[in-house]
């Protein structure tokens, strides 16, 4: 059982290896869809909130309103990163998708979390009755009005978690939680989590304003606002350790393995002290290896093993961008 996992484990990631190019391409349809269904409920939930004053439902519209944000700061980061490199910046720009993505959780912990939780405290401490909506002669409670909208955007929300999620599951398998924590594509990652969250603060807020109509008490508003304020809490925290991580630098463990087997099975290697393969971006990863090779090889054979290497391991991983080998021996390694 073990082993079949570990194996499910790097098909999986020589799978997201090989076909990132793609992955990136189908991330940024997922945050286009995103995008357009959040301005959409954002607006509805705007109204709703102003007209039967709720705080709930304004927690729910700060919170799309947020991620609207950040779905326009992760297509900023893609765009980026797809720049040329440069004298000054002479590995591209690939890690800026992952420095945009940083911002994300630190948008929706002070824009989402902290509105959220303000909002709900100050109504639990002085609750105030639900308005109700006048429309063609009527008076219409507002918590309906709330059902109303909240079941409309649950439903929209839902197709674009669909889509985030078929996409996730096209490159990932395993369990959801070792899958999302080893996903080198912050985009995929933040838009999973941003319309799961979403649903669920939807249906935390569906509970609380039928809690509230149920028993006239609008105390229960604010708790759905701090409700839906806790969730985004717990969506940052992890956002930004996963984010956080990525933009520093991870190692690819499948790519580096495997170009320490292509370099040991050369005669002419005595010993690969390290390599490690860094994921500058989703679609771009540095390759950095430290080489003990024999020392009667001559400089032109080490030329023709490195060049050899290099093309085993873009022609297995076509998001390597680049390969650097080191010549050192093992005692200058560890002096170093």
């Amino acid at each position: 059982m073990i082993e079949k996992q570990v194996c499910d484990r790097q098909d999986d990631e020589i799978s997201a290896a090989t076909s990132a190019n793609e992955a990136e391409g189908e991330s940024k349809s997922v945050i286009i869809v995103a995008l357009g269904i959040n301005l959409t409920i954002a607006f509805f939930k705007t109204l709703c909130s102003v007209v039967t004053m709720s705080s709930a439902m304004l927690s729910e519209s700060v919170h799309s309103f947020v991620d609207c944000g950040n779905q326009v700061l992760q297509l900023i980061g893609m765009q980026e990163a797809k720049r040329k490199p440069t004298a000054q910046h002479p590995l591209g720009f690939h890690r800026s998708e992952y420095i945009y993505a940083f911002l994300v959780p630190t948008m929706i912990f002070i824009g989402g979390a902290a509105t959220s939780l303000y909002e709900g405290i100050g109504k639990i401490i002085h609750p105030e009755p639900l308005q109700s909506v006048q429309a063609f002669g009527h008076s219409i409670p507002g918590w309906t009005f709330n059902l109303a909208v909240l079941g409309v955007s649950i439903v929209l929300e839902g197709y674009g978690l669909k889509n985030a999620w078929s996409a996730f599951r096209s490159s990932h398998r395993g369990s959801f939680y070792d899958a999302i924590s080893r996903t080198k594509d912050a985009g995929i990652m933040i838009s999973i989590l941003e319309d799961g969250g979403a649903v669920i603060g939807l249906g935390l807020t569906v509970m609380f304003t039928l809690l509230t109509a149920i028993t006239g008490n609008a105390v229960y508003d604010g708790l759905g606002a701090v409700a839906v304020g806790l969730l985004l809490l717990a969506i940052s925290y992890f956002l930004g350790r996963e984010t956080k991580s990525l933009a520093i630098g991870e190692n690819n463990p499948i790519i580096s393995d495997f170009a320490v087997r292509i370099a040991k099975g050369l005669p002419e290697v005595t010993r690969v002290n390290h390599c490690m393969a860094i994921h500058l971006g989703p679609a771009s990863v540095l390759v950095l290896s430290s080489i003990d090779w024999e020392n009667d090889t001559p400089a032109g054979r080490v030329e023709t093993c490195s060049l050899l290497l290099e093309r085993a391991v873009k022609a297995k991983f076509p998001i390597v961008s680049r390969v650097y080998i080191e010549a050192r021996d093992p005692d200058t390694e560890k002096t170093s």
